[in-house]
């Protein structure tokens, strides 16, 4: 059986377009039963989700990307609040304990931006002389 795309009504994009204009770069996912919107990490978040990576307490370690995505969570719903979300969030994973973490890969993603990383090389022709 073909997994169906999700796909956004136009009120749900408007509503993603007007968390862009209020947040920058969103992601709009289809998890669990339910929307989850995630912005862009902050460079001081990224750089905890660096150093929990490598903290002593392996289970800090194992949380890391979690806890980022649940440090950038945004309501999809207008008038909604951050705490409610995150409050969701640890449910879902107390109901499917490995979806947080594809959150957290999300916003590891998203901290990367939309740039290819390519090395540069002087052409051939220039080489050889």
């Amino acid at each position: 059986m073909e997994a169906l795309d999700a796909v956004l009504t136009v009120a749900e994009a408007e509503r993603i377009e007007a968390l862009r204009s209020a947040h920058g770069d969103v992601r709009c996912y289809d998890l669990g039963g339910r929307r989850w919107v995630i912005r862009k990490p902050k460079r001081a978040e990224y750089q905890k989700h660096k150093a929990d990576t490598k903290h002593p307490d392996v289970n800090v370690q194992g949380r890391a990307a979690e806890n980022l995505a649940r440090m950038c969570l945004v309501p999809f719903e207008a008038g909604g609040k951050a705490e409610d979300e995150r409050a969701a969030f640890d449910q879902l994973g107390e109901d499917y304990p490995a979806l947080p973490d594809v959150l957290g890969l999300a916003a590891v993603d998203m901290a990367y931006g939309p740039f290819e990383v390519r090395e540069l090389k002087a052409s051939p022709s220039l080489a050889s002389r």
